[in-house]
């Protein structure tokens, strides 16, 4: 499990970023925090979830540690609430409505396995996020989600594949790349 390196001031400040950021960004103004730790510029992979009325409202991330906290955070907060395709943009009358989530990631480190069933021994249900990659498709699940949806480790492996666009089998062909990670979540 991944060691939380922030103090509980430091989340309070990150979520009030992110809905500092929300609020800009629903209202299509500009948005530069200010007295930023050191810390925050450290490149890590994070996902902002946003809840509506306990419902999923848009949720867009980074998997890779690719971009600063602070950096990756300001974008996929809007991305979340703006240009999340599975949603509308969230509106400024939802806004009181929303509750924000952010997940920050662990590098993701390949499971590598000799046998598709070795995935049963590798895999902790509530600590490890997947991501899968196999023939130009990809796909994400953070780890909370199979806990959300109530799935098993096999179930939970179809959906990651049903999610990349590939057959939910996929995970047990032999040059699939599978990944896990964890997560430290901090929440409104």
């Amino acid at each position: 499990m991944i060691e939380n390196f922030l103090n509980e001031d430091e989340e309070k400040q990150l979520l009030k970023i992110c809905r500092e950021k929300l609020e800009h960004s629903v209202q299509y103004s500009d948005y530069v925090p200010r007295n930023i730790p050191e810390k925050f510029f450290t490149e890590y992979g994070v996902f902002v979830t946003l809840y509506k009325n306990n419902q999923l409202r848009g949720c867009i991330g980074y998997a890779n540690p690719t971009f600063s906290l602070i950096d990756a955070l300001l974008h996929v907060t809007e991305a979340s609430a703006l240009q999340d395709p599975r949603f509308p943009p969230v509106s400024l009358v939802e806004l009181e409505d929303i509750r924000i989530e952010i997940s920050i990631l662990t590098p993701p480190i390949e499971i590598k396995v000799d046998d598709f069933n070795d995935y049963h021994k590798n895999i902790k249900l509530g600590v490890d996020g997947l991501k899968i990659d196999y023939n130009g498709c990809s796909g994400l699940f953070l780890p909370q989600v199979p806990i959300e949806q109530d799935w098993t480790i096999d179930s939970y492996l179809d959906n990651l594949c049903l999610k990349a666009n590939l057959p939910k089998d996929a995970w047990q062909k032999s040059d699939v790349k599978i990944y896990k990670f964890q997560t430290i979540i901090i929440q409104e």
